[in-house]
């Protein structure tokens, strides 16, 4: 039987709010005014999370204007169980009071009471704890948890949907993102040569994620758009970060819309060209230039022929020229199967053989692809999400953009569909696929390499954790810096990574950093 509540009669409306007032007000149906036992458990926090240090772990939890309610308006306080190498999974039960050191599920209790705040001295570096949270009210009854991960000595901050560039200096960019209290505005540089993390004291002027990030040739790093909070308003504001005092500096010029999983390519005359995204709830088509100098955002007149977010732009060669293959995408309800060219010094987008406004048909629609540029001047898209909003997959297929042909190539497949993965074209020239997440909400933790000469991907080992929507950067000495991500297959309860991994693609294997 299928209910219409719109269609449903004056007497089964009343029917149903009788019902609900004579069920959700049993404490006060009491006879004789006698104090009725608390049978709600309380809300679990609105935030849990910490920052990661060496020797330490500082624990947050914020409970949130939620407790205001009926649930919670006898809340005493928080359990914290934690758990060393693997998740607690505890079960704490109604009545039962716990202290610090008893064990509960495959953890250790390490706090309980009221307060907002704890920190975890007994650590190691490089060790993985799990932190779960129950809040709990006066007749013990305990509410469901929350979890987040932290590894001493790899980042300082869990976080996911962040963006990472390593610099002029060989120091590598981390900011932004999600994290356990929502959208952050913390940034951390990783140096190297120390395999260390350090906290910025400086923060962005606005908390962003699903934003670009775009090295400047004057060294100093564009962050523009993004999402403020939740996924219903974007951002139309864009800061720029100097490594050499490192500050956040917000530009006064706003984009012409708010973007969030846009595209952001460097051109060679030193501008950066935005293509696309989502605005609000609404997909663009438009593109709009950054000048660095004049620090300003224009409008172009032109505007791709489709709209689009979560598609791949690359800065390529094609027939001597500059131009920016700009391919695949969401429009809001399949994803694309076109591509375009976008001509910076005619300001025009074309096919592959300069016919304006014409698009480049590809061998598979496809978004959240990852798109790499091979040493011959071709363009490696591999993987990504295939269908529309309601019915589709995640997809191990590849193809290859020449633009000697102007169109693309078949390429072997994936060992592994996958999707929200990254990519990195290491020093010989094959490019090193990343994690991601695959069929069935699986996160991924398996790499691969494709070597462009053989046409062939081949299996490259595994990181120590799965996630996706993760940071990737390619270190000078060849191995590959692999940082947070979302590591939870539950769509609803993200879980950000704050292990952080080192990639050696000569021996296919990684260490946690700083693991001993």
């Amino acid at each position: 039987m299928k209910f219409v509540l719109n269609r449903l009669s004056p007497a089964i409306w009343l029917t149903f709010l009788l019902l609900f007032l004579f069920t959700a007000c049993v404490e006060e149906r009491l006879k004789g005014g006698a104090t009725p036992q608390d049978i709600n458990p309380p809300m679990p926090p609105d935030y849990f999370w910490g920052l990661v240090y060496d020797d330490s772990i500082e624990i947050h939890w914020e409970m949130g204007t939620v407790q205001e309610s009926r649930f919670n308006s006898d809340i005493a306080g928080a359990l914290i169980v934690r758990g060393k190498e693997q998740e607690p999974q505890a079960v704490p039960y109604f009545g039962q009071r716990y202290h610090i050191g008893d064990q509960l599920g495959y953890g250790q209790v390490i706090f309980s009471g009221p307060g907002d705040t704890a920190t975890d001295s007994d650590v190691q570096v490089g060790v993985t704890y799990y932190y779960e949270i129950f809040a709990y009210d006066d007749v013990l009854n305990y509410a469901d948890s929350k979890l987040f991960e932290a590894t001493p000595g790899s980042l300082i901050e869990p976080r996911l949907s962040h963006v990472q560039i390593l610099m002029p200096n060989q120091t590598v960019f981390i900011a932004g993102g999600i994290g356990g209290h929502g959208p952050l505005n913390s940034g951390e540089i990783f140096y190297p040569q120390q395999q260390a993390f350090s906290r910025l004291t400086t923060t962005l002027n606005e908390s962003r994620f699903g934003f670009s990030a775009t090295l400047l040739q004057d060294g100093r790093i564009l962050l523009a758009g993004g999402y403020e909070e939740g996924f219903t308003k974007t951002l139309d504001s864009a800061e720029i970060f100097d490594p050499s005092d490192k500050t956040f500096t917000q530009i006064k010029s706003k984009m012409n819309f708010g973007r969030a999983m846009h595209s952001a390519t460097l051109l060679d005359d030193g501008r950066v060209f935005f293509a696309g995204g989502i605005s609000d709830a609404n997909v663009l088509s438009s593109c709009e230039m950054f000048d660095p100098m004049l620090e300003e955002f224009v409008l172009t007149e032109k505007s791709l022929a489709h709209p689009r977010y979560s598609h791949s732009a690359n800065l390529i060669d094609a027939n001597l020229e500059e131009v920016v293959l700009i391919a695949g995408g969401l429009d809001g309800f399949e994803s694309l199967s076109s591509a375009q060219l976008f001509h910076p010094t005619s300001l025009i987008f074309t096919d592959g053989f300069g016919v304006e406004g014409a698009e480049i048909s590809m061998i598979k629609g496809r978004a959240s692809h990852t798109a790499s540029l091979l040493s011959s001047g071709q363009v490696l898209l591999a993987g990504g999400y295939i269908g529309s909003m309601d019915i589709g997959d995640v997809t191990e297929t590849a193809e290859i953009y020449d633009p000697e042909l102007g169109g693309f190539l078949q390429s072997s497949p994936m060992y592994s569909a996958r999707s929200g993965h990254s990519s990195i074209v290491l020093d010989d020239g094959t490019v090193l696929i990343v994690a991601g997440i695959s069929h069935n909400f699986e996160i991924l933790n398996q790499m691969e390499r494709f070597d462009p000469i053989a046409n062939q991907f081949n299996a490259a080992g595994s990181l120590k954790f799965a996630r996706t929507v993760l940071g990737a950067s390619l270190l000078p000495d060849g191995t590959v810096l692999i940082t947070g991500g979302n590591t939870s297959s539950d769509i609803f309860s993200p879980l950000a990574v704050s292990a952080a991994e080192i990639y050696d693609p000569i021996v296919s294997s990684s260490i946690v950093v700083g693991a001993k």
